[in-house]
C-alpha cells in the first residue's frame, strides 16, 4: 500500500535550465513498516508540486487559484486533473448508487464494499478530534496535536503549527492545498482509490495550521517534517511536460 501522504506524491525533474524564482520547498520524510520514503512540496506563488521518493514516474501539480489538482504519469506521460467540481460529481454519483445498494442489498452490496463504498451502504460515519496534552517539536518547529477518531477509534494523530516562516502566498497555497486534500478525505474516497493514494482521515472541521507531523495510526504510517528552505525553482516545475496526454478522470 502507498504511504499515508502519497495524499498527494511521486517524483519528477522537470526541465531544468529555464529561468529560476524564488520559493519554498518542504520536505517531509514518511515511514512506513518496510517502507520509507522523502516527499518534497515545492511551493511558489499559487503553484504547488508534490513529488516523491516512493513513485518517481508520478507528479503532483496544484494550482490554488483554480483549484485544480493534476496527476502526471512519467511512464504514460499523461496528466489528468482532478478539480472540486469533479469530486463533486464523483460524490454525487457514489451517493446515488449507495441509494441503489441498500435497496437491492446482498450480493450488490458486497459489491460496492469491495469499491470501499462503504459509507455509501449505510450510516455516515463520525468524525471527531480533539486536543492531546503535552508539547511537542520537529525539526525545532513547536506544534500543538490533534487526535482524530471515527466511530470511536484513532485514526489518526497530525500536529499543527503556525510558526512556519513561508511567504504570505506560499503560505495561502499551501492551506488551500490542505483544505483541497480535507475534500479529497470527505467527498473523493473514489479519485483517492482511482490513484491508489492512501490519505489518513481529517477533521473535518478547517485544519487551522499545518500540519508538520501525521500519523495514521491503522496503517502505522508516520510522515514527519525535517526540513523547510526557501529555494530557486525553475519555472518549469509547475508546468505539464510537451507531449503530455490530458486524460480524464473515471471509474
Amino acid at each position: 500500500m502507498r504511504s499515508v501522504s502519497t495524499i498527494l506524491l511521486s517524483l519528477l525533474l522537470l526541465t531544468i535550465g529555464q529561468q529560476a524564482y524564488a520559493g519554498e520547498r518542504i520536505e517531509m520524510q514518511v515511514k512506513q513498516p518496510n517502507l520509507e520514503e522523502r516527499i518534497t512540496i515545492y511551493l511558489q506563488g499559487e503553484q504547488a508540486r508534490i513529488v516523491s521518493t516512493g513513485n518517481t514516474n508520478a507528479a503532483v501539480l496544484f494550482n490554488a487559484n483554480s483549484k485544480q489538482l493534476r496527476l502526471i504519469d512519467h511512464q504514460q506521460k499523461t496528466v489528468t486533473k482532478v478539480d472540486q467540481a469533479t469530486i463533486e460529481q464523483v460524490a454525487s454519483l457514489a451517493e446515488g448508487v449507495g441509494e441503489i445498494a441498500r435497496s437491492q442489498g446482498g450480493v450488490l452490496g458486497d459489491l460496492f464494499k469491495t469499491f470501499g463504498l462503504d459509507n455509501a451502504m449505510g450510516e455516515k460515519s463520525v468524525i471527531k478530534h480533539q486536543a492531546v496534552a503535552g508539547e511537542y517539536q520537529y525539526s525545532g518547529v513547536s506544534c500543538a496535536m490533534q487526535q482524530v477518531s471515527k466511530d470511536g477509534q484513532a485514526v489518526t494523530n497530525l500536529c499543527l503549527t503556525d510558526a512556519l516562516t513561508l511567504g504570505s502566498a506560499e503560505k495561502n497555497t499551501l492551506s488551500t492545498l490542505i483544505s483541497f486534500a480535507q475534500l479529497l478525505v470527505q467527498k473523493g474516497q473514489l479519485v483517492v482509490e482511482q490513484f491508489n493514494l492512501s490519505i489518513p482521515q481529517l477533521p473535518t472541521e478547517v485544519i487551522k495550521g499545518v500540519p508538520i507531523y501525521v500519523k495514521n495510526i491503522p496503517n502505522d504510517t508516520v510522515a514527519t517534517l525535517i526540513g523547510l528552505k526557501q529555494v530557486d525553482i525553475p519555472a518549469g516545475q509547475f508546468a505539464v511536460p510537451a507531449g503530455y496526454t490530458e486524460t480524464v478522470f473515471g471509474f
